[in-house]
């Protein structure tokens, strides 16, 4: 048994769970990038090298590992946790586990530094060469035009500078960015990813999220808005009904007691409690979310590139705001360590990644109100949804929330339904005693 399979093994012991055989055969196949060598000398010429690497490998750079290693299979499965106990088995100095769209607003950024160049996207290769010799992507789904022109170039480079690349995605390879605009231009990068990466399926059955689900009420139905068009109508008339005050009024109660607190993530667990669903923590669970793979990732995200973070501002339209990048951005409440914020605020104008990213950087907290149901006419607010989800769930952030519905029936659209039961599960998870108990990444 190889010493990550091992490793596997005792985690699951741990935490009570029964072994997969899907991820163990993804471990077994990851076990080489816990033995790299070092990498080969550079010949004076770059492209020299990128023909060895994506032509004949058997005259190819001295490691044995692949270009990368793409984990797909559908939401549940243990590919995060795979790639998590990986990375935490390789020494820090050549490892780095981000996010996929954390990773790509690093990289518009660093092209945006690289100024008046021939070729920006080799000094993303470097920088990335300089951080790590092995990179975890998680959540490789591709929905911004912009990076899906990017990405070709971006993969040669990586595999110019022996970056191993490991990613996770919901998606086979040929799915990813299905129905984007000008998609041809990103179909050669499917093409490497076909040929280059070794493709590893997570086929099994069971949904490991669904497992340990506790119902904790951190997630408020008001069944009141049947689409995103009555809550725009809801709000433009001012109307709200008893079940949306009563609700609202409880968000205002947990904001009270959370702003007074220090242990957030204990203080929800215990503050919900009192509203009458009682819970007990294990003590198997917790030690988990304390040493597992996400306190691992603590020093990974705070090796992310510097960026400016998020101000509070104050005028009378709006009393209390964020400040981001230059731009206001309205909040019900703000606090030392939480926000809230209504949905209208957060996903109904144009609002990017990097939005989500700053305010799951500061606050462990994040409290939204009156999220709908979304439609065919609302897929713009469904994608920034989306992507707020998936930057909080990524960082630990605590969501609590107020919804018209259960998370299985927010979207009743077509063109998102697929990528939206990633999301699904996610708010799923997010109500866990276990996610709850999870650090925040700041």
């Amino acid at each position: 048994m190889s010493n990550l399979v091992a490793r596997y093994h005792q985690r699951i012991d741990e935490l009570g769970f029964a072994a997969d055989p899907a991820q163990v055969h993804a471990l077994e196949r990851l076990e080489g990038l816990c033995a790299l060598p070092d990498p080969a000398p550079r010949p004076g010429v770059g492209n020299g090298l990128l023909r060895r690497l994506v032509g004949n490998r058997s005259r190819g750079p001295e490691f044995s590992a692949p270009v990368g290693f793409y984990l797909y299979g559908g939401v549940g499965r243990g590919k995060t946790f795979v790639i998590d106990l990986c990375h935490e088995h390789l020494p820090a100095g050549q490892r780095w586990r981000v996010h996929f769209h954390s990773f790509m607003q690093w990289v518009h950024a660093t092209l945006r530094a690289a100024g008046d160049v021939a070729n920006p996207l080799d000094d993303v290769g470097r920088e990335v060469r300089a951080r790590c010799r092995v990179l975890f992507l998680d959540e490789f789904h591709v929905g911004d035009i912009t990076d899906a022109m990017l990405l070709a170039g971006l993969l040669e480079v990586l595999a110019r500078e022996q970056v191993v690349l490991v990613t996770t995605s919901n998606d086979v390879p040929e799915t990813l960015y299905a129905g984007g605009l000008q998609r041809e231009r990103f179909l050669p990068a499917i093409r490497f990813i076909r040929e280059r990466f070794d493709l590893v399926p997570f086929d099994g059955e069971i949904d490991y999220r669904l497992t340990k689900l506790t119902a904790a009420p951190v997630y408020h139905v008001t069944g009141v808005a049947d689409s995103m068009a009555d809550a725009m109508a809801n709000r433009a008339g001012e109307r709200g009904s008893g079940k949306e005050q009563t609700v609202e009024a409880a968000l205002a109660g947990i904001f009270e007691r959370l702003s007074a607190g220090s242990d957030l993530s204990a203080d929800v667990v215990a503050h919900e409690t009192s509203l009458g669903t009682p819970r007990e923590v294990s003590g198997a669970q917790a030690d988990a979310a304390s040493s597992g793979p996400e306190a691992e990732c603590v020093a990974a995200h705070a090796a992310e590139a510097a960026t400016p973070g998020i101000g509070v501002s104050s005028d009378s339209e709006h009393p209390e705001a964020l400040e981001i990048d230059g731009r206001t951005l309205p909040a019900k409440r703000v606090g030392p360590h939480l926000v809230w914020f209504e949905f209208s605020a957060l996903c109904e104008g144009p609002r990017s990644a990097r939005d989500y990213i700053e305010i799951g950087r500061r606050f462990e907290v994040v409290m939204v109100s009156n999220i709908p149901v979304f439609d065919a006419l609302s897929d713009d607010a469904a994608r920034r949804f989306m992507t707020m989800v998936d930057e909080f769930y990524d960082r630990g952030v605590k969501l609590i929330v107020s919804a018209a519905a259960e998370p299985e029936d927010l979207y009743c659209g077509d063109r998102l339904a697929g990528s939206f039961r990633r999301t699904v599960s996610r708010l799923i998870e997010m109500r866990t005693e276990t996610y709850l108990h999870r650090p925040h990444l700041s």
